[in-house]
């Protein structure tokens, strides 16, 4: 018969489960994203901390796109960290915003209608972009509305 030992206190927490996840033993973020990435828990775990974790290796990107001096490739590699951040924070509204949102209405509608006279890669490229930036003034708005709702 094997007797088992208790562990020494000093091994021990007392039997109080760890604080560091209220009450678990793993990140709950790291287990969320491990379903969407695919991954175990406690990779997900390690792509978050660390001197390799994807914020550390995102600046080293940033940092090299920089240097290289491809500031487009840049742009639209930080666009999504962008948005998340701007989702954490919503804009104040203000009638700047609502002014800054009709701007880009009436531009986008103008290159729709220069799209329609004459369907060049180049009014397609206008109507893209002025598209683009309506969507992310109007998604903009949209967050400071519905940020205003929100009871303080």
């Amino acid at each position: 018969m094997t007797a088992t030992m208790p562990r020494p206190l000093a091994l021990s927490n007392g039997g109080i489960r760890s604080a560091r996840w209220l009450g678990g033993k793993s990140d709950p973020i790291a287990r969320a994203l491990a379903i969407r990435w695919g991954l175990t828990p406690k990779s997900a775990e390690h792509l978050l901390s660390g001197p390799q974790s994807v914020f550390h290796r995102a600046a080293q990107a940033i940092a090299e796109f920089r240097r290289q001096g491809a500031h487009a490739r840049l742009v639209h590699a930080v666009a999504p960290i962008d948005a998340a951040l701007a989702e954490a924070t919503p804009p104040a509204l203000t009638v700047e915003l609502c002014a800054e949102v009709a701007r880009a209405g009436a531009q986008e509608h103008e290159a729709v209608l220069r799209l329609l006279a004459d369907m060049t890669a180049d009014h397609k490229k206008a109507a893209c972009s002025r598209l683009e930036r309506e969507i992310a003034a109007a998604q903009k708005l949209l967050r400071a509305v519905t940020a205003s709702l929100e009871p303080a």
